[in-house]
């Protein structure tokens, strides 16, 4: 796409106060008005993850790359690159960048690129470290002309998302028979998934059973996860506490 560069769109209106005979025509009345075209850059950011699966406090790497893809140079370009909650700089690099600005530790990055020729690539690497967290997180970075105030970039002044997905052991449970009579007996299981590649320690839970849900110390409960299973006062709860894990993708103790 194109577009042209410094120059003005210019737009008159006028109006006749008519033309009478008697006195001969009237003067026409004019109103003009300039409004400057933008500059046009076609600047494009893009940005990656290495790892879109990372484990709990692991880490994962941003690769974001700006490219002019115009036929002239630009200049004045700044980058900035908020990260998600929770996530922080570990390093950052780019070669060509200057002034930039990836305190580990900090959770912003920032930096002026250099003038860009028609077809040049700037790439910043970013290494991050992972929130303990779990869920779904979303990033992206920014590109900025600074006094450049009229400026259209067909390229877009922000980058994709990149998506990561921090990964932690789940947790669900059943009842086997889901349905009893009143005063019977149903086995409940609980069954913890760890989709990561490495053991997880120290898992734990506590289940507060509705009014009128028991459960029993006799037979004891079991486990195959390691820890201890105890049984709250009056069977109103079930605890467990120091539970392990293994790395296996997808292993399920119970």
């Amino acid at each position: 796409s194109s577009c042209t560069s410094d120059q003005n769109l210019v737009n008159a209106a006028y109006f006749d106060q008519g033309i009478v005979p008697l006195y001969g025509s009237q003067p026409l009345f004019y109103r003009v008005s300039s409004l400057p075209l933008p500059t046009c850059q076609q600047i494009v950011i893009s940005k990656t993850v290495d790892n879109p699966a990372p484990a709990p406090g692991g880490q994962a790497t941003f690769t974001i790359k700006v490219q002019n893809t115009g036929g002239s140079s630009v200049s004045g370009i700044t980058l900035t690159d908020p990260l998600p909650n929770g996530f922080t700089i570990n390093n950052a690099t780019c070669a060509l960048c200057s002034s930039l600005s990836a305190t580990p530790g900090s959770s912003t990055l920032t930096t002026a690129l250099p003038t860009l020729t028609p077809g040049e690539v700037v790439t910043i690497v970013l290494v991050v470290n992972v929130p303990a967290v779990g869920g779904s997180y979303q990033n992206a970075a920014t590109i900025d002309f600074g006094p450049q105030t009229n400026v259209y970039n067909s390229g877009g002044n922000t980058s994709n998302t990149a998506q990561v997905q921090v990964q932690t052991p789940t947790l669900s449970k059943a009842f086997n028979p889901s349905t009893v009579t009143s005063g019977g007996m149903s086995v409940l299981t609980f069954t913890i998934v760890n989709p990561l590649g490495n053991s997880v320690s120290g898992l734990q839970f506590t289940d507060t059973l509705p009014t009128g849900l028991v459960a029993l110390t006799s037979p004891a409960p079991t486990t195959s996860c390691g820890g201890s299973v105890q049984i709250g006062a009056g069977g109103s709860s079930i605890i467990f506490s120091n539970g392990t894990i293994n790395g296996s993708v997808g292993t399920s103790p119970t």
